[in-house]
């Protein structure tokens, strides 16, 4: 029997996911996102994960504040061996910097890490970092990872066996990787990220505008430390953020999805699922979206295609970027059709999370919901498992 323990903590505005597969003696952890806005609550909850062993993965769906502010926090406090990320190139990372500014967030510690995540990583002792490429991307077009990553390491492999995961080599993944956790009986529990393909244009109109303000800002010339004093220029950063400004709302292209669950339909049959007191058989997959834009036709069209084989066997649904109404609708409620959702939002936000017309339209879906906030009685606890043949 495979048994996965997972929980989504209370961390209010933001991301703290883990979760524990077993199998006989044997046992895996993994993360997705360790941040959020509520700084207290997320200390607490990174306390309360009581984990003797390594965490073998952390998956960082992207690159915001809420999502990844815990993870030096988490890195002191538990050895992890492995670290996932979507693919980020340099205008991409420059548009990070950009937006952490205008929130008043910047810091050189994360102008750092968007320069060179690998370094920032092996530094804190994990073993192995990998970026996962756009889905349906050709590795061929990669820009700005010259200085950071050898073309020997852009692996063409479809499946990864966790176990076989080369140490202290900057990778780049494949968008439609799946990586399997190795048990005596073999690949019994699958992680698959998902990396939305960002359209073309996107950041056109920016480039121009910066263009017009006589900045040299291309798509391959990050560089933290130049970058740093171009946004200590007070009335030049006001004129960047009204330049990011035409972005914004596509800026959650780059956020990584992820299914946790098993690997196929043909041999599994569920046992239970248990949340608080709720005991009954379903799907025992599952399904993080970060902050996917999975509003959009082209990514979703992309997310159905990627998790094709996956998608009937997922029970839990987190609901994109808290339960936006501008990430989901009931496309995505249709297309992965969950038993159960949720969504991390603090009890009280400026943003509206999670939306009226997203939580309407799951019950209308007959789909269960749950809020996870700051509050610690919040806090989803699910256990599944499933007989293998």
């Amino acid at each position: 029997m495979v048994i996965c323990k997972r929980i989504q903590w209370p961390v209010g505005q933001g991301g703290f996911a883990t979760g524990t597969v077993r199998h006989g003696n044997q046992k895996y952890h993994y993360v997705y996102d360790c941040g959020s806005d509520n700084l207290s609550a997320l200390r607490n909850s990174i306390q309360c994960y009581t984990n003797n062993d390594d965490i073998e993965c952390l998956f960082v769906s992207h690159l915001h504040s809420d999502h990844i502010n815990g993870i030096d926090t988490l890195l002191t406090t538990y050895p992890v061996n492995r670290v996932f990320l979507p693919y980020i190139s340099d205008l991409e990372a420059i548009v990070l910097a950009i937006e952490s500014a205008k929130q008043g967030m910047l810091t050189y510690n994360y102008l750092n890490f968007l320069e060179n995540p690998f370094d920032w990583f092996f530094s804190r002792n994990v073993n192995t970092v990998s970026m996962v490429q756009r889905y349906e991307s050709n590795p061929d077009h990669i820009n700005g990872l010259s200085n950071k990553i050898s073309r020997d390491t852009i692996f063409k492999d479809t499946f990864l066996d966790l176990a076989n995961i080369d140490k202290d080599t900057p990778q780049l993944l494949p968008g439609c990787v799946d990586i399997g956790l190795s048990f005596k009986g073999g690949p019994l529990w699958i992680l698959a990220p998902f990396v939305p393909p960002v359209p073309e244009g996107v950041y056109d109109r920016f480039i121009e505008e910066c263009n017009n303000l006589k900045l040299s800002i291309s798509k391959n010339n990050y560089n933290s430390r130049n970058l740093q004093l171009l946004l200590t220029d007070k009335d030049l950063l006001a004129k960047l953020k009204r330049t990011y400004d035409l972005i914004s709302s596509k800026h959650n292209f780059v956020s990584m999805c992820l299914y946790s669950g098993p690997p196929n339909r043909h041999y599994l049959m569920p046992t239970h699922a248990r949340r608080r007191k709720l005991f009954r058989k379903e799907r025992v997959g599952w399904m993080g979206t970060g902050d996917s834009p999975l509003k959009n036709e082209v990514v979703l069209d992309a997310f159905r295609r990627r998790y094709d084989r996956y998608l009937p066997l997922v029970g839990t649904l987190m609901c994109p970027h808290h339960g936006s109404k501008d990430n989901m609708d009931n496309h995505l409620i249709k297309v992965v059709n969950p038993h159960f959702s949720f969504a991390a939002a603090s009890t009280t936000n400026g943003h509206g999370h999670p939306s009226g017309d997203v939580m309407s339209q799951l019950r209308l879906s007959e789909v269960g919901f749950h809020q996870i906030s700051e509050v610690p009685g919040s806090k989803l606890v699910e256990e599944v498992s499933y007989l293998h043949f």
